[in-house]
């Protein structure tokens, strides 16, 4: 599967959740970066594993990326405390990897509150990958600044969509702010599952111009 391939059905998913403009894809291949021999935003005072340096240095390249396809500078995205991504003003994403893959979604803050995506390496008849996605995806729209782990059982599947491409996921208490489900849509390509889901802004105002570019809308 190519970079391209996967960059393509994200940016459908993100159609069909409900974001015309507004939005990026990064995406990058984990094999192909160089991975510096240390992370200090990652390790905080222990050493890590080179395949968790790689996985984090490819997800904060996918951001890295995203951001400058939005229409900003290409830059590093910051770590908190929690270990969660610190977005630049303006902005909202999230960052998600397989062995081979990472990705990020980037999206304008005047048109999305919130996102989150989520990729899993798996066939395509496994609807447990598929499920686990949708899930995970929820999950990392609303954990930021929550510090609570993911518990894939706590995010009950109330209701699938035709082909079983888009699902509504229930809100945890912990979690909730409001919206008791989120809805999230789901697709495959060669070897990966995707899920994505967008809380949208009410009102966002008039499309932004962005350049053209394959993973960006």
């Amino acid at each position: 599967m190519s970079g391209d391939e996967l960059g393509r059905l994200l940016v459908s998913l993100a159609h069909r959740a409900g974001l015309a403009s507004g939005f990026a894809i990064g995406v990058r291949r984990i094999a192909d970066l160089d991975v510096p021999e240390r992370v200090p935003e990652l390790e905080r005072g222990f050493r890590v594993s080179e395949r968790r340096r790689r996985e984090f240095t490819a997800g904060r390249a996918a951001a890295a990326e995203g951001l400058a396809r939005l229409g900003g500078p290409r830059r590093t995205v910051a770590r908190s405390a929690r270990g969660v991504p610190v977005w630049p003003s303006g902005s909202v994403g999230s960052i998600s990897h397989t062995k081979a893959w990472a990705v990020a979604l980037v999206a304008d803050s005047a048109f999305a509150r919130r996102c989150g995506v989520d990729i899993e390496e798996a066939a395509a008849a496994d609807t447990s990958a598929q499920r686990l996605c949708a899930r995970e995806a929820a999950y990392k729209t609303l954990s930021p600044g929550t510090g609570l782990p993911f518990r894939p059982d706590d995010w009950p599947l109330l209701e699938a969509g035709p082909a079983t491409d888009s699902w509504t996921v229930g809100v945890p208490g912990p979690f909730r702010t409001g919206d008791p489900a989120l809805d999230v849509v789901t697709g495959w390509v060669s070897g990966v599952h995707a899920a994505l889901t967008v809380t949208l802004r009410p009102d966002p105002g008039p499309p932004l111009k962005h350049e053209d570019g394959l993973h960006k809308a």
